[in-house]
Protein backbone atom coordinates (compact mmCIF):
# COMPACT_ATOMS: atom_id res chain seq x y z
CA UNK A 1 0.00 0.00 0.00
CA UNK A 2 1.00 3.36 -1.25
CA UNK A 3 2.27 5.65 1.76
CA UNK A 4 0.13 8.81 2.43
CA UNK A 5 2.01 12.41 1.62
CA UNK A 6 2.09 14.24 4.43
CA UNK A 7 0.33 17.33 5.04
CA UNK A 8 3.15 19.46 6.50
CA UNK A 9 5.12 18.73 3.41
CA UNK A 10 2.16 19.94 0.90
CA UNK A 11 1.24 22.89 2.69
CA UNK A 12 5.57 23.67 3.06
CA UNK A 13 5.41 23.61 -0.50
CA UNK A 14 2.19 25.49 -1.06
CA UNK A 15 3.61 28.22 0.63
CA UNK A 16 6.33 27.96 -1.29
CA UNK A 17 4.43 28.28 -4.73
CA UNK A 18 2.48 31.48 -3.27
CA UNK A 19 5.53 33.08 -2.69
CA UNK A 20 5.82 33.38 -6.35
CA UNK A 21 2.86 35.44 -6.84
CA UNK A 22 3.12 38.54 -4.73
CA UNK A 23 0.24 40.17 -6.53
CA UNK A 24 -3.24 39.27 -4.49
CA UNK A 25 -5.44 38.84 -7.73
CA UNK A 26 -2.32 36.42 -8.90
CA UNK A 27 -2.41 34.35 -5.48
CA UNK A 28 -6.28 34.07 -5.56
CA UNK A 29 -6.05 32.91 -9.05
CA UNK A 30 -3.51 30.22 -8.63
CA UNK A 31 -5.23 29.30 -4.74
CA UNK A 32 -8.71 28.53 -7.54
CA UNK A 33 -6.76 26.30 -9.76
CA UNK A 34 -5.00 24.38 -6.66
CA UNK A 35 -8.39 23.74 -5.05
CA UNK A 36 -10.17 22.51 -8.02
CA UNK A 37 -10.38 18.98 -8.97
CA UNK A 38 -8.40 18.20 -12.09
CA UNK A 39 -9.81 15.94 -14.82
CA UNK A 40 -11.77 14.83 -18.19
CA UNK A 41 -15.50 16.54 -18.97
CA UNK A 42 -17.24 13.94 -20.60
CA UNK A 43 -17.65 15.83 -23.34
CA UNK A 44 -14.12 16.07 -23.73
CA UNK A 45 -13.73 13.04 -23.56
CA UNK A 46 -16.65 11.89 -26.42
CA UNK A 47 -14.43 14.86 -28.78
CA UNK A 48 -11.20 12.97 -28.53
CA UNK A 49 -12.83 9.35 -29.16
CA UNK A 50 -14.53 11.08 -32.42
CA UNK A 51 -11.17 12.11 -33.58
CA UNK A 52 -9.76 8.93 -32.74
CA UNK A 53 -12.53 6.90 -34.33
CA UNK A 54 -12.41 9.54 -37.41
CA UNK A 55 -8.54 9.36 -37.59
CA UNK A 56 -8.81 5.62 -37.28
CA UNK A 57 -11.14 4.61 -40.16
CA UNK A 58 -9.23 7.23 -42.50
CA UNK A 59 -6.16 5.23 -42.00
CA UNK A 60 -7.20 1.64 -41.88
CA UNK A 61 -7.30 1.40 -45.62
CA UNK A 62 -4.23 2.72 -46.49
CA UNK A 63 -2.79 0.42 -43.74
CA UNK A 64 -4.70 -2.61 -45.00
CA UNK A 65 -2.85 -1.58 -48.28
CA UNK A 66 0.13 -1.22 -47.31
CA UNK A 67 0.22 -4.77 -45.49
CA UNK A 68 -1.53 -6.24 -48.73
CA UNK A 69 0.94 -4.68 -51.37
CA UNK A 70 4.22 -5.90 -48.90
CA UNK A 71 2.77 -9.80 -49.16
CA UNK A 72 2.31 -9.17 -53.28
CA UNK A 73 5.78 -7.90 -53.24
CA UNK A 74 7.32 -10.41 -51.16
CA UNK A 75 5.83 -13.11 -53.31
CA UNK A 76 6.85 -12.04 -56.12
CA UNK A 77 10.37 -11.49 -54.93
CA UNK A 78 10.77 -15.06 -53.30
CA UNK A 79 9.89 -16.28 -56.79
CA UNK A 80 12.33 -14.15 -58.53
CA UNK A 81 14.62 -15.13 -56.24
CA UNK A 82 14.18 -18.62 -56.42
CA UNK A 83 14.35 -18.61 -60.16
CA UNK A 84 17.72 -16.74 -60.28
CA UNK A 85 18.61 -19.82 -57.36
CA UNK A 86 17.50 -22.39 -60.23
CA UNK A 87 19.53 -21.11 -62.89
CA UNK A 88 22.61 -20.09 -60.75
CA UNK A 89 22.92 -23.92 -59.46
CA UNK A 90 22.23 -25.64 -62.84
CA UNK A 91 25.27 -23.58 -64.20
CA UNK A 92 27.29 -24.73 -60.83
CA UNK A 93 26.38 -28.10 -60.60
CA UNK A 94 26.23 -28.68 -64.76
CA UNK A 95 22.54 -30.56 -64.07
CA UNK A 96 19.04 -29.89 -65.36
CA UNK A 97 16.81 -27.53 -62.50
CA UNK A 98 13.31 -27.67 -62.52
CA UNK A 99 11.13 -25.27 -61.29
CA UNK A 100 7.13 -26.63 -61.37
CA UNK A 101 4.06 -24.62 -60.36
CA UNK A 102 0.86 -26.32 -58.90
CA UNK A 103 -1.56 -23.54 -59.36
CA UNK A 104 -5.22 -25.15 -59.13
CA UNK A 105 -6.13 -23.55 -57.37
CA UNK A 106 -5.08 -20.41 -57.68
CA UNK A 107 -5.87 -19.56 -53.63
CA UNK A 108 -4.26 -22.65 -52.60
CA UNK A 109 -1.25 -22.66 -54.92
CA UNK A 110 2.78 -23.83 -54.64
CA UNK A 111 5.84 -24.18 -56.30
CA UNK A 112 9.07 -26.50 -55.91
CA UNK A 113 12.76 -26.70 -56.91
CA UNK A 114 14.15 -29.80 -58.28
CA UNK A 115 17.45 -31.22 -59.25
CA UNK A 116 16.27 -34.72 -59.87
CA UNK A 117 16.37 -36.05 -63.46
CA UNK A 118 12.56 -35.70 -64.10
CA UNK A 119 10.40 -32.66 -62.65
CA UNK A 120 7.41 -35.65 -61.90
CA UNK A 121 9.71 -36.32 -59.05
CA UNK A 122 8.47 -32.99 -57.37
CA UNK A 123 4.69 -32.68 -55.54
CA UNK A 124 5.22 -29.45 -53.33
CA UNK A 125 1.33 -29.86 -52.41
CA UNK A 126 2.66 -33.09 -50.67
CA UNK A 127 4.50 -32.09 -47.47
CA UNK A 128 5.40 -35.64 -46.81
CA UNK A 129 7.05 -36.03 -50.54
CA UNK A 130 10.98 -36.56 -50.18
CA UNK A 131 11.88 -34.39 -53.80
CA UNK A 132 12.01 -30.91 -54.74
CA UNK A 133 14.72 -30.62 -53.15
CA UNK A 134 18.22 -29.06 -54.49
CA UNK A 135 21.41 -30.12 -52.44
CA UNK A 136 19.50 -31.88 -49.87
CA UNK A 137 17.66 -28.78 -48.71
CA UNK A 138 13.66 -28.73 -49.21
CA UNK A 139 13.19 -25.91 -51.85
CA UNK A 140 9.42 -25.36 -51.67
CA UNK A 141 7.06 -22.17 -51.42
CA UNK A 142 3.03 -22.04 -50.87
CA UNK A 143 0.25 -19.53 -50.41
CA UNK A 144 0.80 -19.80 -46.67
CA UNK A 145 3.73 -17.78 -46.89
CA UNK A 146 1.91 -15.37 -48.52
CA UNK A 147 -1.61 -15.00 -46.95
CA UNK A 148 -4.34 -13.30 -49.26
CA UNK A 149 -2.01 -14.18 -52.16
CA UNK A 150 -3.05 -16.26 -55.36
CA UNK A 151 -0.64 -17.40 -58.13
CA UNK A 152 -1.23 -18.19 -61.86
CA UNK A 153 1.04 -20.19 -63.87
CA UNK A 154 -1.33 -20.35 -66.90
CA UNK A 155 0.81 -19.02 -69.04
CA UNK A 156 3.85 -22.06 -68.51
CA UNK A 157 3.21 -24.75 -70.57
CA UNK A 158 3.07 -27.82 -68.42
CA UNK A 159 3.64 -25.97 -65.75
CA UNK A 160 7.08 -26.44 -65.55
CA UNK A 161 10.29 -24.55 -66.29
CA UNK A 162 13.04 -26.37 -67.13
CA UNK A 163 16.85 -24.80 -66.94
CA UNK A 164 19.66 -25.51 -69.03
CA UNK A 165 22.96 -25.85 -67.46
CA UNK A 166 25.28 -25.74 -70.76
CA UNK A 167 24.04 -22.32 -71.93
CA UNK A 168 21.53 -20.70 -68.80
CA UNK A 169 18.92 -20.49 -70.56
CA UNK A 170 15.22 -21.85 -69.73
CA UNK A 171 12.02 -23.48 -71.37
CA UNK A 172 9.38 -22.60 -71.70
CA UNK A 173 8.75 -18.39 -72.03
CA UNK A 174 6.69 -17.72 -69.97
CA UNK A 175 4.92 -15.51 -67.17
CA UNK A 176 4.03 -15.98 -63.49
CA UNK A 177 1.47 -13.35 -61.98
CA UNK A 178 0.35 -12.72 -58.51
CA UNK A 179 -2.69 -10.84 -57.15
CA UNK A 180 -3.50 -9.77 -54.02
CA UNK A 181 -6.98 -8.96 -52.32
CA UNK A 182 -7.33 -5.55 -53.71
CA UNK A 183 -6.68 -6.71 -57.24
CA UNK A 184 -2.87 -5.25 -57.59
CA UNK A 185 -0.91 -7.81 -59.73
CA UNK A 186 3.02 -8.49 -60.20
CA UNK A 187 4.71 -10.05 -62.77
CA UNK A 188 7.35 -11.93 -63.44
CA UNK A 189 8.74 -12.46 -67.23
CA UNK A 190 10.83 -15.73 -68.22
CA UNK A 191 12.70 -15.21 -71.43
CA UNK A 192 14.51 -18.16 -73.45
CA UNK A 193 17.41 -16.61 -73.01
CA UNK A 194 16.63 -16.83 -68.88
CA UNK A 195 16.27 -13.56 -68.06
CA UNK A 196 13.84 -12.68 -65.52
CA UNK A 197 12.12 -9.59 -64.94
CA UNK A 198 9.26 -7.97 -62.07
CA UNK A 199 7.32 -5.53 -63.15
CA UNK A 200 3.30 -4.24 -62.53
CA UNK A 201 0.59 -5.13 -65.34
CA UNK A 202 -1.54 -1.87 -66.85
CA UNK A 203 -4.43 -1.27 -63.90
CA UNK A 204 -2.24 -2.44 -60.58
CA UNK A 205 -1.03 0.36 -58.14
CA UNK A 206 2.02 -1.09 -56.44
CA UNK A 207 5.15 1.56 -55.94
CA UNK A 208 8.40 1.22 -56.35
CA UNK A 209 8.33 -1.49 -59.58
CA UNK A 210 7.98 -0.45 -63.30
CA UNK A 211 5.01 -1.04 -65.61
CA UNK A 212 5.06 -4.11 -68.04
Amino acid sequence: MLDQPNPNILAKGFDLVMALFPRKDARVYFEDLYARETGFTLIELLVTLAVVVILATVAAPAFRDFFENRRLTNAAQTLYADLQLARAESIKRNQTIFVKFDDSPSTDWCYGLEEASTASSCDCADTSNSYCTVDGVRRVTDVDDFPGVTMSASSVAGSTVTFDPKRGTLSPAGSIFFTNDSGNQMRITMSLLGRLRVCVPSGSSVPGYESC
